[in-house]
């Protein structure tokens, strides 16, 4: 089932959780010329990040083109590090439990499964800490822009009421 929500000024369409005939006949993503919101589809199966297809508005001034691009890079980059991080985890943690098992067809327990958890924690450390820094970097630079076509468009409202 899709609902719309309100967010910002923006009208933005999710897929809920359940999924109805409508939602699940989604195979591909839609064009970003045919859509009239920005589009959001189901989780990724590796990342668990949801694909966005932005929508591109007919008058699209270069600003906002820029903001929109610029989304796009970070939604890549977010994509392809959440991508590579969950695939080495889940490898690393395959290997762990076939390692430990006594038995095929025993599993571990928490407490065996937490040795893991905490040892991959402090081998990616560093990898997580520039990640987040990176991410912070290119969150601020975002909002900064949206800030900055958001005061384009107060203008241009300004300039239309004179």
């Amino acid at each position: 089932m899709l609902r719309k929500i309100r967010l910002n000024g923006f009208i933005r369409m999710y897929t809920s959780a359940v999924e109805s005939k409508e939602s699940s006949s989604l195979k591909e993503p839609p064009s970003p010329n045919l859509i009239n919101t920005d589009f959001v589809g189901p989780p990724d199966k590796i990342s668990n990040l949801r694909l966005v297809v932005r929508h591109i508005p007919k008058n699209e001034t270069p600003l906002q083109q820029r903001l929109r691009l610029r989304q796009i890079e970070i939604e890549e980059y977010n994509q392809k590090f959440w991508s590579n991080h969950n695939t080495r985890f889940f490898a690393e943690r395959d290997e762990f439990i076939a390692a430990h098992k006594s038995h095929p067809e025993d599993s571990l327990s928490a407490d065996q499964m937490s040795v893991f958890y905490k040892a991959f924690l402090d081998k990616n450390w560093k990898i997580h800490f520039y990640y987040n820094i990176s991410w912070y970097i290119k969150n601020i630079s975002l909002m900064i822009l949206a800030f900055r076509v958001e005061l384009a468009r107060m203008g241009r409202i300004v300039r239309k009421s004179s």
